[in-house]
């Protein structure tokens, strides 16, 4: 929503079969202007959820939920949003951050969204930026927690421009990703 004005109406966020969680009301006008980009998480009806927070984030916007497994086991699954005009510093501070509250968190973590970091190269794990580069502490964040990158092909691509990958999922276990299906953006969206 976030070049929405007036009020948005809850039947088209409507999935049959699914209960659907936002980080925003639907029924607020000018969203956009609040600057949320607006996240939404769809989880099967059968499953038990419930919406979870970390650490209060000013510059990255995220949504999570706590959804129970077999036994006692619990998933908390997220989706996050770095604004690319966000201040880089800031945000990837608090991005760190959060990926130590969620690995420490639960027995199984899966945060999925748009990272915006475009000068890392996936294959390798590596960035060309100094090592004291905020991509480059994003990069020690994920190793010294043990989380796994599962997206290895750009999600980006513009005219003009080098492919990038910018839209990531992230896990705490490398075999809880099976695969990744990769589809065309719809319209401008990657």
């Amino acid at each position: 929503p976030k070049a929405q004005v007036a009020p948005l109406s809850t039947a088209i966020f409507k999935i049959p079969g699914y209960r659907v969680y936002m980080n925003f009301d639907p029924d607020r006008p000018s969203l956009g202007s609040s600057g949320l980009r607006g996240i939404c998480i769809y989880v099967k009806e059968h499953i038990k959820g419930q919406p979870i927070s970390f650490s209060h984030l000013r510059s990255v916007e995220t949504l999570w939920l706590s959804l129970s497994l077999r036994g006692s086991d619990t998933l908390h699954l997220g989706c996050l949003y770095r604004s690319p005009s966000s201040s880089l510093q800031e945000s990837t501070a608090e991005v760190c951050n959060l990926l130590r509250e969620a690995s420490d968190s639960a027995s199984h973590v899966l945060l999925a969204g748009d990272f915006n970091y475009p000068s890392i190269c996936w294959n390798t794990l590596t960035s060309p930026m100094p090592s004291d580069h905020p991509t480059n502490q994003f990069l020690d964040s994920l190793s010294d927690c043990f989380l796994h990158q599962h997206v290895d092909q750009p999600t980006r691509y513009r005219d003009g421009s080098r492919p990038s990958t910018l839209d990531l999922v992230i896990t705490n276990e490398e075999g809880m990703i099976g695969s990744v299906e990769y589809l065309p953006g719809i319209s401008n969206s990657d």
